[in-house]
Formats: structure tokens, sequence, C-alpha cells
């Protein structure tokens, strides 16, 4: 099947070449969304369907449609495309502005908060392996929540939706506030909260204190400041660096693993068990470039 959220991931490395395509490619990914915001985790390219029980409920989907808007649109300029008719679950009786697809894909994160109000990571997050519970909380998917804030009230801006805007600022603040006060664990960001409240990625555990995701994506979201992204950035350099790539984190898993760890199947060093990962390096390049690490 085709990924809903490798689908939009693909699409940040390709639009530049072929843009017209990736337009294409957008609304059509677009027209798979159900009119909750929520999405089929991976669809079969021909039917536009997908099998709800194998490919949904990864929370981290609807909004990786936001930031693929956003790629095409730095890169082209279109913002029509914003208002580009597009059907709900393909069916035309129900579509409506893709602008719309992307406020309900914002509204659906917004209803699926956990106990500390940061984004459930439902079934898992980008990390297929890490399975935190019912109310388990992802700091990546709030990190991600927080960009397409920045995202959507540039949108909003070209739509002269000042009340939309005045919302969004408002949301991000709050946003901004409880990732800091909750994920920030002295020198790096915590991956995330356990349905049972365990803190995952902290400085102190004996496995897996340290996680690349959290770090570069603090970055990109623009939520770190300069000098939590210094520290952490430089942890990453320290810690999860090799000579073919980053690891997604550090130490692997062994003996500590928690129950959701499903990580800790694979071997350390392989897989999402310290493995590496392309779409994480480029992240991590990414990251760095924002904080002119040009080397």
């Amino acid at each position: 099947g085709m990924g809903f959220r490798d689908s939009c991931q693909d699409l940040l490395g390709f639009v530049h070449l072929i843009p017209d395509r990736a337009r294409e490619r957008l609304l059509d990914i677009a027209a798979t969304q159900f009119e909750d915001g929520s999405a089929y985790h991976q669809y079969q390219p021909l039917t536009k369907k997908g099998n709800m029980d194998i490919g949904s409920g990864f929370n981290d989907d609807p909004l990786w449609l936001i930031a693929g808007c956003a790629a095409y649109i730095k890169e082209t300029g279109d913002f029509s495309i914003l208002d580009e008719q597009v059907d709900f679950d393909n069916d035309s009786t129900k579509a409506q502005p893709l602008m719309e697809h992307l406020k309900r894909s914002f509204d659906f994160t917004v209803t699926h908060l956990g106990p500390h109000k940061l984004p459930l990571i439902g079934r898992a997050d980008w990390n297929d392996c890490l399975r935190l519970g019912k109310n388990g909380e992802s700091s990546f998917v709030a990190l991600q929540f927080y960009y397409a804030m920045t995202i959507l009230k540039q949108f909003a801006a070209y739509k002269e939706d000042q009340a939309y805007m005045d919302y969004l600022e408002e949301e991000q603040k709050k946003l901004g506030t409880l990732i800091n006060n909750l994920c920030w664990n002295e020198d790096r960001f915590i991956r995330g909260f356990t349905e049972a409240g365990e803190v995952i990625g902290k400085r102190t555990d004996p496995e897996a204190n340290m996680w690349l995701n959290p770090q570069s994506w603090a970055v990109i979201s623009g939520l770190a400041t300069k000098q939590q992204a210094e520290l952490s950035m430089e942890n990453v350099r320290k810690r999860l660096n090799t000579e073919y790539g980053a690891i997604l984190m550090d130490p692997p898993y062994h003996l500590h693993a928690f129950d959701g760890a499903l990580a800790v199947i694979y071997n350390p060093g392989t897989k999402e068990n310290a493995g590496i990962f392309s779409q994480s390096q480029g992240w991590l390049i990414l990251a760095e470039a924002l904080l002119g690490h040009g080397d």
C-alpha cells in the first residue's frame, strides 16, 4: 500500500525536481483523508482505500499533510492549491478546499490530547516500534504540531483569516510553554510519556536516554531556544553520530526496555533499536543548517 505519512515525507525530497507531480500527489493523498482529519496509515493506490485493522491510528499522519503542502508552496509560491476542491475519503459529495483538509488535520490533533495535554501518540508515531499506550503522548508529534501552527498561520494570512491566525498564535504559545515545561530535560528533549505516565528518554534512564528526532524537530519546529538547540544538538553529535549517519537513540534497548518498546526485539544497532534511518538524517541536516552549522 501507499503510506499517507511516507508519501507526504517523500514530497519533501522531490518537490523541487517535479513540482507539478508533487501537486498532483498532495491532492491525491488529501483525497484519502477522513472528515475528522484522520487518515489511513496505508491505502491501496488503485482503490484509495485502506485496511483499518493494520493501517490506522498513527497520530503523526495528519500533520505530515500540512508539512507537505508547506514544502510545495515554499518551492512554487502556488498558494492556489489551498483553494482546490478535494474529496474526503474519495467521496465527491464531501469535497472541501484543501485548506479545510489542513484545518481538519489540525483539529484532529487538538481533539486527541493526553493527560498532560500533549498530542496522543495513537498506535505509534514515526517510530513504528514506540508503543506508549492508549493515553501515551509523543514529544515528536507535539513538535510537529507546533510547526504545523507556524505553517497554518502563514496559510491563514493568505486567506486573510485574522481570527484563525489569532487562534493559532494563542494555541502555539500555550503549546510551547507546555513542551518546555514537560519535555525539556536539562540538555535534551524527552521522547514522550507512556500511558502510565512514565517518562521516556530522560537523561537518567539507563537505556534510550538520548533520542535523535525530538532534538532535530525542536529546532525545525522553531520551538527550541538557541541555548536548548545548541545543547541538544551537541549531544546528538557526541552521542548519536557515526560515520554512516546518526542512530535513532542511545544506548540501545537491551535490559531496561519498557513494555511498549518493541525495538528491543531487534539486536542493538539494528532497525528501530538504534539503527540508522534515511528520513531522520534529512531532519538532522536541516536542523544543523538552521543553526548555521554549515559543516
